[in-house]
């Protein structure tokens, strides 16, 4: 059972994989899930992107069976999928998107995805298997306490700038009000701030963020809520990748948006916290090089709702 991100494994993790004939799967995004459901109704996607990788010395055929663990698998559809062929020593970046439609009241709910490797087109002849488990907190903030709001009119709302020139509030692509903050750098110059992990994958780095500290003790359950607003097209020698990054002392989420370059359309984001005394840190992948334009991301309505 592999519940880590292929980046994230450590260097004898992945040399194990080298040497052994098996298939894995990793989610790229983190397996645990917060969804805030206030003002949706219908049926929600979820874009899950899960690494796959193939060690063995044959091409394999790919595809997803999952099982509801626990919750109303009468709610649920597109849990199977047929991926197709990744050849020999390869690895696939795919987009797994389960559906759900959207609950009436605050429930948790786990599913087990079940990766399947066959030798034939046919898919016939199993190879080999592996699962991951995905859980998917569904919640309406309205029904819990709003412990912390930002909204960024023209203050930084006791948030606090890694660097000067990182994450300026402007009159742009708002979500509520009339400014957004923007996660990009505020002059043309060589700052870029994404970076190769170790499976290739472009990511953001640590390097420049906001950051918070919120009180969470005495709460059951936490979520940060945030509003991810607009993001401009990568440069031809950087391509930024359209991701958000949140961390704390603990956990590390980096999320995809897959949303169109230079068009404004907000996709909420939300994270669970632990209930503790802690540090949430926000950033975005940017560049700012010289004789270029600059390349950013914009965020407003940044929120934490807490549950007792």
């Amino acid at each position: 059972m592999t519940q880590t991100g292929y980046p994230n494994l450590t260097p004898t993790q992945k040399g194990e994989l080298f040497i052994s004939n098996d298939v894995a799967a990793f989610p790229y995004n983190d397996p645990d899930n917060a969804i805030d459901y206030c003002g949706l109704s219908g049926t929600l996607t979820f874009h899950q992107y899960i690494d796959i990788v193939n060690n063995s010395t044959i091409q394999l055929y790919f595809k997803i069976d999952t099982t509801v663990l626990s919750g109303d698998s009468s709610k649920w559809s597109a849990l199977a999928a047929t991926i197709g062929v990744v050849g020999n020593g390869a690895k696939l970046s795919y987009c797994w998107e389960p559906k759900r439609i959207v609950p009436t009241t605050k429930v948790t709910e786990f599913l087990r995805l079940n990766l399947k490797a066959y030798s034939d087109a046919g898919y016939t002849t199993l190879y080999g298997e592996d699962y991951t488990d995905y859980s998917y907190q569904f919640f309406d903030h309205t029904a819990g306490v709003l412990i912390d709001w930002a909204d960024f009119e023209n203050s930084l709302d006791d948030w606090t700038r890694s660097h000067a020139n990182f994450g300026q509030f402007e009159l742009n692509y708002p979500y509520t009000g009339a400014y957004s903050l923007r996660l990009g750098w505020t002059t043309l110059d060589d700052t870029y701030n994404c970076a190769s992990d170790s499976s290739g994958t472009l990511v953001p780095n640590q390097t420049y963020f906001i950051s918070k500290t919120f009180n969470l003790v005495g709460y059951t359950s936490a979520y940060l809520v945030l509003h991810s607003t607009r993001q401009t097209e990568g440069q031809s020698s950087y391509s930024d990748p359209k991701v958000i990054r949140i961390w704390t002392a603990t956990k590390d989420y980096i999320i995809r948006i897959d949303r169109a370059a230079n068009t404004t359309e907000p996709w909420r984001i939300t994270i669970p916290l632990s209930c503790v005394n802690g540090t949430v840190k926000i950033t975005a992948g940017f560049s700012a090089m010289i004789g270029d334009a600059l390349k950013n991301n914009w965020i407003d309505a940044v929120f934490v709702a807490g549950f007792t």
